[in-house]
C-alpha cells in the first residue's frame, strides 16, 4: 500500500485570503445586513393604533394611565408620565399643547402657580387649535393674576383678545354705541359706561336703594362703586372664581328665584283684577285696621273714612289677591306632579343624632 501525504490547499497569492475565509465573511455581511434592514424597518414602522404623528394607540395608553394617577391622587407620578409623553418629539404640535395644558391645570389645583404658568406657555408657544387656546389665554392670565402681575395679566388679555380668542372679561365691554342722549359717564380702558348703564342698575337695587342715590353726590359715589365693581368682577373670572362650587350653587339659586319671580309676575300679577267696589267692601269688612290711635291713649278714635285710607286699602286688598293666588298657584302646581313631601322627617339640626 502507498502511503501518500494528506492533500494541502496551495497558499494563496500574498496578501489574499482563502477562499473558504472569503465565503465566511461573506456570509456574516449578509446576515449584518439582513439584521439591520429588520430592525431599520421596525423602528421606521407605525404602531398599532396609529402612525407617527402621536395620536397612535401608546400615546392614549399614557395619557390616559396619567389620567388615572391624577384621579387617584398621586399628582407626581402623573406628572412623570405627562412629562414624559411632552418630551416625545415624534408628537403632533396639538397633541403635545395639550398635554402640556393637562400638567397645568394639574399644578394650578394643586396650588403650584409659577410651574403651571410655565406649562400654560408651553402649550401656548406650539400654537394650539383656537378652542383651546382660548383656555391657555384664559389660565395664563389667572395664573399671572395669582402671581401678582397685574400689567402682563393685562398684556397677556390684550394679546389673546386680539387673536380672536374668547378671554374671560366683561359682558359690558360690548356695550353699543351711545345716544345724543345717552352720554359717557366713565371709560374704563377702551370700554365705555353709559348713562343709561348706570340708571340700569339703579333701578335693578330697586325703589329703596335708589333713594339713598339721589342726588349728584349720591350717584357720583354709585358710579365709583359701579366702576370699582365691575374691575373686580373681571379681576375674579380671570381667578376662576366664578366657577367656584360655592359661587355656582347660589348663583344657581338666585337664577332660579328671579325665574320664578317671572313666571309669577306673568301667569299671576299682570292677571289680577281690582275692581273698586271689592276694595270698598274689604274695607268694610277690616275698617278696625285702618282706624287712627288715639291721641290720649284713652278716648276712642273717630271711625276710618274710606277716602283717607283709600291708597292703604287698595294696597292691601292687591296683596291679599297675590297672596291667594300664589297659594293657588302652588296647589295646582303640585297637584300636577307625583309628590310626596315628609315634614315630619324635618330636623332643627340636620347634624343631629335620629
Amino acid at each position: 500500500m502507498e502511503l501518500r501525504q494528506p492533500l494541502r490547499q496551495s497558499p494563496s497569492p500574498a496578501g489574499r485570503p482563502s477562499l473558504p475565509a472569503l465565503l465566511w465573511v461573506a456570509q456574516i455581511v449578509i446576515i449584518t445586513g439582513v439584521a439591520a434592514v429588520v430592525l431599520l424597518s421596525w423602528t421606521q414602522a407605525p404602531r398599532a393604533g396609529g402612525g407617527s404623528g402621536g395620536g397612535g394607540a401608546e400615546t392614549e395608553r399614557l395619557r390616559g394611565l396619567a389620567a388615572k394617577l391624577k384621579t387617584a391622587g398621586l399628582s407626581a407620578e402623573a406628572e412623570q408620565v405627562y412629562s414624559a409623553l411632552f418630551a416625545q418629539s415624534a408628537l403632533e404640535p396639538a397633541v403635545r399643547a395639550q398635554v402640556a395644558f393637562s400638567i397645568g391645570e394639574m399644578l394650578l389645583e394643586g396650588g403650584e402657580v409659577g410651574r403651571a404658568l410655565r406649562w400654560f406657555y408651553e402649550a401656548d408657544s406650539l400654537g394650539p387649535p383656537q378652542e383651546l387656546g382660548s383656555q391657555v389665554g384664559a389660565r395664563i392670565v389667572q395664573c399671572l393674576e395669582q402671581l401678582g402681575r397685574v400689567h402682563a395679566a393685562q398684556a397677556a388679555l390684550k394679546r389673546h383678545t386680539a387673536l380672536g380668542e374668547t378671554v374671560p372679561t366683561d359682558a359690558s365691554a360690548a356695550a353699543p354705541a351711545g345716544k345724543p342722549d345717552d352720554p359717557v359717564v366713565a371709560e374704563v380702558g377702551d370700554r365705555k359706561v353709559y348713562q343709561s348703564d348706570l340708571m340700569q342698575a339703579l333701578d335693578d337695587l330697586g325703589p329703596y336703594a335708589g333713594k339713598e342715590l339721589e342726588g349728584e353726590e349720591g350717584l357720583g359715589r354709585f358710579l365709583q362703586k359701579y366702576v370699582a365693581d365691575d374691575l373686580l368682577y373681571r379681576k375674579a373670572q380671570r381667578l376662576q372664581l366664578d366657577r367656584d362650587p360655592d359661587v355656582v350653587r347660589k348663583v344657581a339659586m338666585v337664577e332660579r328665584q328671579l325665574v320664578v319671580s317671572k313666571l309669577i309676575d306673568k301667569e299671576l300679577i299682570a292677571k289680577i283684577a281690582i275692581d273698586d267696589s271689592d276694595v270698598r267692601t274689604y274695607f268694610e269688612a277690616n275698617k278696625a285696621r285702618y282706624a287712627p290711635a288715639a291721641a290720649d291713649g284713652k278716648t276712642p278714635p273717630p271711625p276710618p273714612k274710606f277716602e283717607d285710607v283709600a291708597a292703604r286699602v287698595r294696597q292691601d286688598y292687591r296683596q291679599g289677591k297675590l297672596e291667594q293666588g300664589y297659594r293657588a298657584m302652588i296647589d295646582e302646581t303640585l297637584s300636577a306632579e307625583e309628590v310626596h313631601l315628609f315634614p315630619e322627617r324635618l330636623r332643627r339640626d340636620p347634624t343631629a343624632a335620629k
